[in-house]
């Protein structure tokens, strides 16, 4: 204990910046991150130091790795360069290249050295033979007695010498010989072979097993000496044993210990010794399964991994190379059952024990990884990667500063681990310091340059730098050295959106999609991060941009029934939603249930997102009714201002400004909204003001408790839109207001077990008023109070998903009506059952089964059993198959907003019918990927309803049809096509009441044809055409009746600002000013105050800017 504490002490000192003060000159040139083995620094005065981490080297200094030796190194202008053993060099004094630049000359003199930089200052280096000069690229040189040569990763490097100069591409080599030109050579080897020494390889064999257990004094010493950091004077020790005593033992510390300085041939050598000793060597074999890992072999390492388990299954370490290798592979269930065998073969094993924990957090269980980390701490805490495992523990319960402490540890121990430099990266971006975790970011990318998931990270962060170039190079090489793992394709698919590239971050999602097993991704496979920053992107702005929302609405229906605890799921289709008419309580809801599930709020929460009863026109207000792109790729302290306008015709104005912030395990949101429009006719104007507070707390790492206040305040004429032009209420005024506080509560059992409640409170108050008073009979005020209480469980199984959970709602209204007052109490009472089971051959199934009571004393008292079957099939990988058949029970809902799921296999549950009625809905659907740049879709349902009449005895019947086909297409890389059809009929019953003034038949054919241009430099187009077709028929208003056909045109063109900082778009929705009869669905909805409607019978400019400050 006394140990770890000094090496803290001596880390925390070391990296503080107050050490540099103590540096051997004030214009240092570049400093070391690790050394490993015998790595020393000649001062220009001649001293020679030992080298360790943070020691500065100053111009004119050399640095030199002996035999079994490497380290790493960061130049002043934040270049990385990593040495092998036998290597030296000497850093010149720098030199301005020109006024903007500074050039960086280091003479190579022997030995391989990997050079990697992406900023814009010049590097140069020297060696005897050629000079060679890059610019923001990663390349190798490796200079010998005869020649040096020069293998570029990426970017393009110029080899030169008096003879001539050569340009060297990505993927390709040179070599010079003396007094000869640079000249083109083939690649005998991978490039990324040439930098195996460079690698990290996973350590395999508890140290102290040799201090511990072997009795031979050699091998205790020389595991002794690796402790100490000395390495190569481990290996001198090994060297000493004399051949007789070489036994398998020797063999394996010999191996594992030039794995751990990256000497792959000679390690590869002592393996095929012990394989030779003793053939089928269960050791042997987990070296060669380490091995694999580390050059992402994935395939080769399972293979290896599996024989060394065969041959010696009551050994830990096979055990814990196959857990390696199942990791490697993103089994983690498999890997995680692998290393519970090898803690359990050997419990004093602190490698297995840390490897445990790291498994634990990777399935999302908090408890065990921590318990397992500090026995892995306790068993050995000269163990850099049981520090490294407890500090991410810790940073999962949102504990930065031991989260910090343990990953400084670490380092300390183990100067070369990559991860280690990663986790404190992670908690210096947490705590708001983004520039110094991407330093710490690219370090960990220089210890171990082949990791995609390292590249992966390191472009997360230039991303959240706004340096858009560098993420993007990441992401590429990510791809490239990981083809089959998704996270690069998430990440850029994120980015490319955001620089107004929506088609390729379509394609890109697409291809994580694919190698996630054909199921949405939202996170990144580093499961050692929740990467909670990453899941909370609004993925849905690609299919909104692109407008190509049935795609993003098929992705979030496919997460959610496989797993119903998604919060980005949920948001993904909250954001889609917003297309499709009357789903206004499914979008809230979705939104409810994504804030319920997330651990922290992230993203600014718009307040008209959460809001059912929006009085826009569409594509009309201050923002598009989904999350904003501009969120977040990390978890970090910050404070952003996001505020957005819009000016348009008929004198429309409006404007969306949310402050948010992040402080450590406090999120907040607090916004504001504001929408007013005259409208197109007399009385159609209205004036909406929305405020919205919210704030969230972690408060342990299992719970987390969210408040929101929201206060809606609308003033309108008479905004219903009829077919009859003449028919609207010149003098009828209304008004509403509702004050709504909500807490929620996420409680997580373990991983597999979660449990969310919600309590809605709701003041409101609608009053209507005509001011003609001869109509003043039709005046009313009314008084409402609700209350909303919900519960819900989920049981996450491997093969089946559950969801239980039950709600209670009274409302208590008061009505003044013409000197009358009334009272009416209604309460209702539910619970549900879902089930999502995984009946293999790609098919889900829901079964499910709700119970309402509602009882209201104006209507007959209700008690329903609704059943629940939901089918969704994937035959093929590009083809989707949807079925179902439900029925439901309209309940009042505060704010309109639920618990409960509001869709079974995609089809819509809860629509703003009237209170209390009784709706069967069944549709089969089919989705289509018919190539990498076509998609197509059709979907065909129905619904039966039985509308209550208040004081009535009968209840109206009411049918409604809803067919919809799409067709996307992707032609170029710049534009994108899509065309829908839409059909939807409501045939309402008035036999009942055959002077009814509402419709009996709507008949609405929909074919809207748009084409949307994206260019690189941020500039956007769009142009939509819409073929409307209505029928719409009335009994007793028989006048009313007709039909009308027509063309809508829309158009608009913007600009995406650079560096995330905003859009400006232009645009005219009725460019020709179509004049044009049309029926809304006021009539169908309970909503007090109606909402407008999507087409309106006359040109309108407008304006829309949206700004983003974070």
């Amino acid at each position: 204990m006394i140990k770890i504490c000094c090496l803290l002490f001596m880390a925390i000192f070391l990296l503080s910046p107050a050490s540099w003060a103590q540096s051997a000159c004030s214009d240092w040139i570049a400093k070391i991150i690790s050394a490993q083995g015998q790595v020393v620094v000649q001062r220009k005065n001649k001293n020679i130091e030992e080298a360790y981490p943070t020691l500065a080297i100053c111009p004119g200094d050399s640095v030199q790795t002996g035999k079994y030796a490497r380290a790493t190194l960061q130049l002043r202008n934040d270049s990385l360069l990593n040495l092998d053993q036998n290597t030296s060099l000497v850093f010149s004094e720098a030199q301005p290249a020109n006024q903007q630049e500074t050039s960086w000359w280091i003479n190579l003199f022997t030995g391989n050295t990997f050079f990697r930089s992406r900023r814009p200052q010049r590097l140069r280096v020297r060696t005897p033979f050629v000079n060679a000069v890059h610019e923001g690229t990663e390349f190798l040189v490796d200079v010998t007695q005869d020649r040096a040569r020069i293998l570029v990763f990426d970017g393009t490097v110029k080899a030169a010498n008096v003879q001539g100069q050569l340009k060297i591409a990505a993927g390709q080599a040179a070599e010079a010989r003396k007094n000869q030109a640079p000249k083109p050579v083939k690649l005998i080897i991978k490039p990324e072979d040439a930098v195996q020494w460079a690698l990290y390889y996973p350590p395999l064999v508890d140290i102290t097993y040799f201090q511990n257990t072997v009795s031979n004094p050699l091998l205790r010493n020389a595991a002794q000496a690796y402790q100490k950091g000395r390495i190569d004077e481990a290996l001198s020790l090994l060297d000493k044993l004399p051949a007789e005593q070489q036994n398998s033992n020797y063999y394996l510390l010999r191996a594992a210990l030039l794995l751990s300085v990256g000497q792959v041939d000679e390690a590869r050598q002592a393996i095929e010794t012990l394989l030779g000793q003793k053939p089928g060597s269960s050791a042997g074999l987990a070296l060669q399964a380490v091995i694999a890992v580390a050059k992402n072999h994935k395939q080769k390492a399972l293979e290896l991994a599996r024989r060394a388990v065969t041959q010696q299954p009551d050994s830990s370490l096979p055990h814990i190379a196959l857990a390696y290798a199942y990791q490697a592979a993103f089994q983690i269930e498999k890997a995680y059952q692998s290393v519970q065998t090898a803690v359990d073969l050997a419990p004093q094993n602190a490698l297995a024990h840390a490897l445990l924990a790291e498994l634990s957090l990777a399935t999302g269980d908090t408890n065990t990884a921590m318990k397992a980390a500090q026995r892995a701490v306790q068993l050995n805490p000269n163990l850099a990667r049981s520090q490294n495992v407890l500090g991410f523990a810790h940073l999962a319960r949102f504990e930065i500063s031991e989260a910090a402490e343990h990953f400084t540890t670490a380092i300390t121990l183990e100067p070369a681990n990559p991860l280690a430099h990663l986790g404190l990266g992670l908690t210096k971006i947490r705590r708001g310091h983004l520039k110094d975790g991407t330093r710490l970011m690219e370090t960990a990318v220089s210890l171990d340059p082949n990791n995609a998931l390292m590249r992966s990270y390191l472009g997360k962060a230039y991303y959240e730098l706004k340096q858009g170039n560098f993420a993007s190079t990441e992401f590429r090489l990510a791809k490239q050295m990981d083809p089959n793992d998704p996270t690069p394709w998430f990440y850029d698919a994120i980015y490319k959106q955001t620089v107004n590239r929506p088609v390729e971050a379509l394609h890109d999602m697409q291809k994580a999609i694919e190698l996630n097993n054909n199921r949405g991704v939202y996170r990144s496979k580093l499961l050692l991060d929740s990467d909670l920053a990453a899941r909370s992107a609004s993925l849905g702005r690609i299919y909104n941009d692109l407008g190509f929302q049935k795609l993003g609405l098929l992705e979030g229906w496919k997460s959610v029934n496989t797993d119903p605890g998604n919060y980005s799921a949920h948001r993904l289709l909250a954001d889609n939603y917003a297309t499709l008419p009357r789903h206004n309580i499914a979008r809230v809801s979705e939104l409810l249930q994504s804030q319920l599930l997330q651990p922290l709020n992230l993203t600014p929460i718009q307040p008209q997102l959460g809001q059912a009863n929006l009085l826009l026109l569409d594509g009309l207000g201050p923002t598009d009714l989904s999350f904003t792109e501009f969120n977040p790729l990390f978890m970090r302290n910050r404070a952003a201002i996001q505020a957005a306008g819009i000016v348009a015709g008929n004198d429309t104005l409006g404007d969306e400004i949310v402050v948010s912030g992040l402080w450590n395990n406090y999120s907040f949101s607090l916004g504001q909204f504001h929408y007013e429009t005259e409208g197109y006719r007399p009385n159609n104007d209205a004036n909406q003001n929305i405020y919205t507070g919210f704030i969230q707390t972690q408060l342990t790492p299992q719970l987390s408790v969210q408040t929101e206040i929201r206060y809606d305040e609308i003033t309108s004429g008479d905004i219903s839109q009829n077919f009859s032009k003449k028919r609207f209420i010149r003098d009828q005024r209304k008004r509403f207001s509702s004050f709504s506080p909500r807490i929620g509560v996420h409680y997580t059992i373990n991983p597999n077990h979660n449990i969310i409640l919600s309590f809605i409170y709701k003041d409101s108050n609608f009053n209507r008023r005509n001011r003609n008073p001869l109509f003043s009979f039709r005046n009313f005020n009314i008084d409402k109070t609700t209350y909303q209480a919900e519960a819900e469980y989920l049981l996450d199984y491997k093969f089946a998903h559950l969801v239980i959970g039950g709600g209670y709602v009274n409302e208590q209204e008061t009505n003044k009506k013409s000197n009358k007052k009334t009272h009416s109490d209604t309460q209702h009472v539910n619970g549900f059952i879902y089930s999502h089971l995984n009946l293999g051959y790609h098919l889900t199934t829901t079964l499910g089964i709700s119970v309402d009571s509602f009882d209201d004393n104006n209507l007959d008292k209700t008690l329903r059993v609704n059943p629940k079957i939901g089918l969704l099939w994937k035959p093929t990988p590009s083809t989707t198959f949807r079925a179902a058949w439900f029925k439901t029970l309209k309940r009042p809902l505060t704010s309109n907003q639920t618990i409960e799921p509001t869709q079974v296999a995609g089809f819509n549950q809860f629509f703003d019918d009237t209170n209390g009625t009784k709706t069967t809905r069944y549709g089969v659907a089919v989705d289509q990927t018919l190539s990498d740049n076509l998609f197509g879709g059709l979907s065909m349902s129905w619904r039966d309803l039985g509308i209550p009449v208040e004081n009535k005895k009968f209840q109206f019947d009411q049918e409604e049809r809803f067919h919809r086909a799409y067709l996307y297409w992707t032609p170029t890389t710049n534009l994108s096509i899509r065309t829908e059809y839409s059909f939807e009929q409501i045939r309402l019953d008035l036999s009942e009441a055959p002077t009814s003034p509402l419709p009996s038949k709507i008949t609405t054919h929909k074919v809207p044809l748009g084409i949307r241009y994206f260019h690189p430099s941020g500039i956007f187009a769009q142009l939509k055409t819409t073929y409307i077709n209505q029928r719409t028929v009335f009994d007793f208003f028989k006048t009313d009746s007709g039909h009308d056909q027509f063309w809508l045109v829309d158009t608009a063109v913007g600009y995406r600002f650079p560096k995330r900082l905003g859009i400006l778009t232009i645009g005219v929705k009725n460019l020709f000013d179509k004049q044009f009869s049309f029926e809304g669905y006021n009539f169908s909805t309970a909503s007090a105050i109606g909402f407008k409607n999507a087409t309106q019978p006359e040109r309108i400019v407008f304006a829309r800017l949206l700004l983003s400050f974070n």
